[in-house]
């Protein structure tokens, strides 16, 4: 990889210069000898030890950088290009497994829970500023995932584990303990980049063309979100599998047959419905790479992003929310072939014990270093209860008649704005929102919500601790005190005052309108910035600011 200097001009050497004088020493870390450092990356018994030291700004910075969730999806042009990349290169200095590195890259990634304020997923580059800089094993890159939406902290490398035992090239995984200016961050899944070095051990070679699906599909809808990953590729190979999935059924898998691996696929396909991964290709269009191997030409998928496992274990196994799932679903002799897979996998991978004995040992492996142990553990009984109940469902699934799955035409799924709204509070802290006193703050509100005034006959409001988080909440009753529009936020805990974006992947923030009858809905969520000129999170302390925002439809239910 080439060294490129950092975009930001505020970046200033000399800082970094200072920082990296300033962090442990090698003696103070243990020991670097050759025996520290020769180890498997990925070896699933051993937990990572990952230290890293950034400027105290640049962490601060790298921490609230995000992507607008809201931004992405407001038509006219949402989906019209891949997601942009939003997130800059901190320089600092890491140490893994006792092996440390100076002016390596820090990054953010990830969309939505990975782009956590207190603990992101990140990604880590040895040669980002110094060219060719690498560990003692040739290792340049890591991937570092917080699993705040998998709070088991299995689901990834049990997942992989399953992909890999059915045959599908899938990234390894194992776990890492991250601290950041010694400060704990818990657990991560430590994953194997989809780069060269994975593809070489997976592939024939690394020279082929590379795509990573995020909200992407193989139509006119979703075709150009693609992520072109290799320099000089097109999206030619995945336009001709758009094209052949226009054919009828006695053309379809004559032609599928030139462009992808079909019972690659079909593989793929039924390990994602066995996991009940309803966040991947085949039930979301989503968290997946394409690959097209050099030595046949062929298109093959490969998992991404495999934390949405394992919850549910009557989930429909049968997936077909994704263009070419759906295609192959329609057509008899692929039909049978998912049916048959599946059954096989059942047969010759699925095994209950095996898959139990993981569990009980990842989560001894990494209970030490949790940060909410009993939450964890609560997960984790989960994962186990899915294990064991899995199969009977999908046998059931398997034996029943076919369901039918009617074709449908994909149209890019945009948003427009709902409403608007404005508001300033300044309200008192409350210990306890439950014996919150409503009205003794101050607040002023006002806007709308699919054409009609939000409620202002009275204004309220209250700011508090909830569930390891802030809520301000400000509030318009109608004057028999019926209904409430609710505006609510939700804060990291120790937020201090200044500006920043209200979205799903920041400061989350919605709507909810309340009756009498205490029943309540979410009418909406934020897109837009709130300013907080004071933050006191004590006894006598106030929360004030201003709030102004869009309100787009509530697109998770």
């Amino acid at each position: 990889m080439n060294s490129t200097q950092p975009s930001k001009s505020r970046l200033s050497w000399a800082l970094i210069a200072l920082t990296l004088a300033c962090r442990p020493s090698v003696s103070e870390l243990g020991d670097t000898s050759d025996d520290a450092i020769d180890i498997d990356r990925y070896d699933p018994a051993h937990l990572t030890v990952v230290q890293g030291w950034l400027d105290a700004d640049e962490w601060d910075t790298l921490l609230h950088e995000t992507r607008l969730f809201y931004e992405l999806l407001l038509a006219p042009d949402c989906l019209l290009e891949p997601f942009p990349s939003v997130f800059e290169w901190h320089p600092g200095t890491v140490d893994i497994d006792g092996e440390q590195l100076e002016l390596v890259g820090f990054r953010k990634k990830g969309m939505i829970g990975s782009l956590s304020w207190t603990r992101p997923s990140l990604k880590i580059d040895s040669d980002r500023f110094v060219d060719g800089q690498h560990f003692a094993d040739d290792t340049e890159h890591f991937t570092l995932n917080n699993n705040n939406q998998d709070t088991s902290r299995l689901h990834s490398c049990l997942g992989y584990a399953v992909f890999r035992a059915a045959g599908v090239p899938a990234p390894r995984c194992s776990f890492a303990t991250v601290t950041i200016n010694d400060e704990p961050l818990g657990v991560y899944s430590n994953v194997q980049p989809i780069k060269a070095a994975f593809l070489r051990e997976n592939f024939p070679g690394d020279d082929g063309d590379l795509y990573e699906g995020t909200a992407s599909d193989f139509n006119d809808a979703y075709l150009a979100t693609f992520d072109i990953k290799t320099d000089g590729s097109t999206l030619a190979p995945l336009e001709e599998l758009t094209e052949a999935l226009r054919l009828d059924d006695d053309a379809l898998l004559g032609r599928l047959a030139e462009i992808i691996d079909i019972d690659a696929f079909i593989t793929f396909w039924a390990v994602e419905g066995l996991l009940g991964h309803w966040d991947g290709y085949t039930a979301a269009s989503n968290n997946y790479y394409v690959y097209r191997d050099p030595s046949d030409g062929l298109l093959r998928f490969i998992p991404w992003g495999a934390d949405a496992l394992f919850e549910d274990p009557n989930a429909d196994p049968l997936h077909t929310s994704s263009q070419l799932a759906l295609r192959l679903y329609n057509h008899p002799d692929t039909q049978a072939a998912w049916y048959a897979e599946t059954q096989r996998l059942l047969d010759t991978v699925w095994d209950e014990a095996w898959l139990l004995d993981e569990v009980d040992r990842m989560a001894a492996l990494i209970h030490p270093q949790l940060l909410d142990p009993a939450t964890t553990q609560a997960s984790q009984a989960v994962v186990r209860s899915f294990v064991e109940q899995r199969r009977s469902h999908v046998q059931a699934v398997l034996e029943a008649v076919p369901p039918s799955r009617p074709l449908y035409e994909p149209e890019r799924y945009c948003v427009e704005p709902i409403g608007q709204v404005e508001a300033s509070f300044s309200l008192p802290w409350s210990e306890n929102l439950h014996l919150a006193d409503y009205f003794a703050g101050e607040v002023t509100m006002a806007g709308e919500l699919n054409g009609e005034p939000l409620l202002d006959d009275v204004l309220a409001g209250i700011a508090g601790p909830s569930d390891g988080a802030v809520l301000v909440a400000v509030m318009g009753l109608d004057a028999g005190y019926s209904e409430a529009d609710q505006v609510i936020l939700m804060l990291p805990e120790g937020l201090p005052a200044g500006s920043y974006p209200v979205d799903i992947t920041a400061i989350t923030g919605y709507i909810m309108r309340w009756n009498a009858e205490d029943e309540s809905e979410i009418t909406g969520l934020l897109g837009g910035e709130v300013s907080f000129d004071e933050l006191s999170y004590e006894p006598g302390g106030t929360l004030s600011g201003q709030l102004e925002a869009i309100i787009i439809p509530n697109i998770f239910g």
